[in-house]
């Protein structure tokens, strides 16, 4: 999940409360599957790579309760980040999904209660719906919840809403974001979404590269022949 700025998460959190029953994207599902391939290549039992194996759950987070994810990020202690999930939920996050949205914590944390929250913290957006157009001021604000979508429009366009912030960047460009918001679906081999590959094995596999890894080679691709900056650990992983 991207970094969490305190007063920023405060206001989405009470924009979510109040507003549950606002309308949605038409397109919410391609968005969400946006946002799943940056955050997590789309892996519902994903956790963040940088967790040792000894710290790891015994069984994928996906067959877990999310009381039982709760409480393994709880536990731990030394690592870099707690993020589970297709969208990298840490625990301060989906702790609270869970206690203000009355999800028992007995459910399932498989890929129906994971769109599920991700949707809660879409809908905190929809303020900013309009009926004719998706409105770039809906765009930054979804760019405001996670960090890899960039911003549309002023100063920061094209820029993640916490551009320098331990290394956060957009991880896709405006032209691609504006185009998925607006319903365009996006060929996951072609360059406008460098970061999903391809397996040999078929075109419904996606080759999983651990978020550093896919960071520098975005990075790469924006420098032209040589990085930018290299990362050697996760810029997102602040909690």
């Amino acid at each position: 999940m991207s970094i969490l700025i305190k007063s920023a998460w405060n206001l989405v959190f009470a924009i979510v409360l109040a507003n549950q029953t606002l309308a949605k994207s038409p397109h919410e599902p391609d968005i969400l599957s946006f946002i799943r391939k940056l955050e997590a290549n789309g892996n519902y039992a994903a956790i963040h790579h940088a967790i040792p194996n000894a710290k790891r759950p015994e069984r994928p987070v996906n067959q877990m309760t999310v009381g039982e994810v709760l409480s393994w990020q709880g536990s731990l202690t030394g690592v870099k980040s707690t993020a589970a999930g297709a969208y990298q939920f840490i625990h301060k996050t989906l702790k609270k999904l869970v206690n203000e949205n009355d999800i028992p914590k007995t459910r399932v944390f498989d890929q129906s209660l994971q769109d599920q929250l991700a949707r809660i913290l879409m809908r905190a957006c929809a303020p900013h719906l309009r009926a004719e157009q998706i409105s770039k001021d809906y765009a930054d604000c979804l760019a405001k919840i996670w960090a890899a979508l960039p911003v549309t429009q002023g100063p920061k366009k094209g820029q993640s809403a916490y551009e320098g912030i331990a290394g956060n960047t957009a991880l896709a460009s405006v032209e691609t974001y504006l185009a998925v918001l607006q319903g365009t679906k996006i060929d996951r081999t072609s360059p406008s979404a460098p970061l999903l590959q391809a397996a040999p094995e078929g075109p419904n596999i996606i080759i999983v590269q651990n978020r550093v890894a896919r960071i520098n080679s975005a990075l790469v691709k924006l420098g032209g022949n040589k990085s930018i900056h290299k990362f050697n650990f996760d810029p997102y992983a602040l909690e």
